[in-house]
């Protein structure tokens, strides 16, 4: 959408801050999926659609154009915010009927007053529940290695399948800036494992728990 002209930054609470020009044109939200060349492609979800349509009806006896088609959709993630818990607004954004519906949760509760501020646990809860009541798959994820307690990381995770929450990221928190909070520890590969054997014995049906993993993290299948 920027076509290489905007050089993105982050606000002082980690979002991402947007040309004005297209603010409006993308108060409905975003979807962000990936390129060639490792761009990142940010689309209104009315682009991607006639972008999917085109694709769909675009011939693919190339390989290099089914490459570029597969590399296009697989890295389709649609990231949302909990929308203050307003369902009507979560409504226009289920009426697209998304194949995934993702809402991270982000850290643990009781360190939501100085990493997520703005946010509330018990709503994002609400938002993914709401999503699996009207029949979606949802998808949530965690950054650790900001001084939460295990314990705390594993009641996340329960309370999430409290939800029916299907699939589930975990992965180390890095420093934006230096204006960001600072990381509290780098989580071992060991821990990282514990927390993925322990998220599928909750029930969870795909996990992705490694130092690298973001939410979007091998989209296409998780």
């Amino acid at each position: 959408m920027f076509l290489g002209t905007h050089a993105p930054r982050l606000d002082e609470k980690s979002r991402l801050i947007l040309p004005a020009r297209f603010r409006e044109e993308l108060a409905g939200g975003v979807i962000l999926t990936r390129g060639q060349e490792r761009c990142l492609y940010v689309f209104t979800t009315a682009e991607f659609e006639r972008m999917y349509a085109q694709l769909r009806e675009a011939p693919l006896a190339q390989r290099q154009a089914r490459d570029y088609v597969r590399v296009m959709l697989s890295g389709a993630d649609p990231q949302i915010p909990d929308r203050q818990g307003r369902e009507d607004l979560l409504d226009i954004i289920l009426a697209e009927r998304p194949d995934v519906l993702n809402h991270n949760v982000e850290t643990v509760p009781s360190l939501y007053f100085k990493v997520r501020p703005q946010a509330n646990f018990e709503r994002s809860l609400a938002v993914l529940r709401y999503a699996k009541e009207k029949g979606f798959k949802t998808k949530s994820g965690i950054m650790v290695g900001l001084g939460e307690r295990e314990d705390e990381v594993i009641d996340v995770m329960k309370r999430l399948r409290e939800g029916d929450c299907d699939m589930l990221t975990v992965g180390q928190y890095l420093q934006p800036t230096s204006r960001h909070i600072a990381v509290y520890e780098y989580v071992t590969p060991e821990t990282f494992e514990f927390y993925r054997v322990k998220a599928l014995e909750l029930g969870f049906a795909r996990v992705a728990s490694g130092p690298f993993v973001r939410s979007s993290y091998k989209a296409e299948a998780l």
